[in-house]
């Protein structure tokens, strides 16, 4: 897959996304307009309507803000902390890089992927978890890496916090991880798609 041509696909696809919903905004209560002046609608059937149409706008909002919320996916490394903001809305998650022991990456669907970052000490904060048995049942995928950090530490509790969004952006901050944490160990999936990441974009 080329990293480049997934990007702009990506940047028309949320454009797409909202320029459709906005015109689905507008053209709906236009609509509910126009068929009540024809005297389309009779009696309570106009309000009906309406609300049809306020109710669908509502829904196309949401859309609308979950869309541009996805877009604003950014990360940036400073004073040995990683700082990453998924949502327009909510605060953004630093990490301390050399709490990083471990990163892995799972498929997910649409050639979109996810990246853990496995922490040996944790935080009560949005998006942690413990890295656990109970974890692990629910992504089935990290089993491995759950075995092998148990057997290599036995006895120590892990951290982890899930990078979901980004779509391909996630390239260049696995690749920004990869150069900044020291201690990390990274999966061999997580080293793939690095190395794609290397490879297109020339780098060494």
């Amino acid at each position: 897959m080329k990293i480049k041509k997934q990007l702009k696909k990506e940047e028309i696809k949320r454009k797409r996304a909202v320029a459709v919903s906005a015109a689905i905004a507008v053209l709906m209560p236009y609509m509910v307009y126009v068929l009540s002046s024809e005297g389309i609608f009779i009696g309570w059937e106009i309000y009906f309507a309406y609300f049809y149409a306020a109710f669908v706008d509502f829904l196309v909002l949401i859309n609308i803000f979950r869309t541009l919320s996805d877009g604003k996916f950014s990360y940036s490394i400073y004073n040995q902390k990683i700082r990453i903001k998924d949502s327009i809305f909510s605060s953004p998650v630093s990490i301390n890089l050399n709490k990083i022991v471990y990163v892995d990456v799972s498929e997910r669907p649409q050639k979109d992927f996810e990246v853990l970052l496995i922490m040996d000490k944790g935080k009560r904060s949005r998006g942690f978890f413990e890295f656990d048995s109970s974890f692990v049942k629910m992504k089935s995928a990290y089993k491995d890496t759950y075995n092998y950090l148990h057997e290599k530490y036995s006895g120590r509790k892990f951290f982890c916090y899930a990078v979901k969004k980004g779509e391909s952006r996630k390239y260049h901050m696995l690749y920004i991880l990869y150069k900044n944490c020291y201690e990390a160990q990274f999966s061999q999936r997580a080293i793939e798609y690095i190395k794609t990441f290397i490879e297109e974009y020339n780098l060494s």
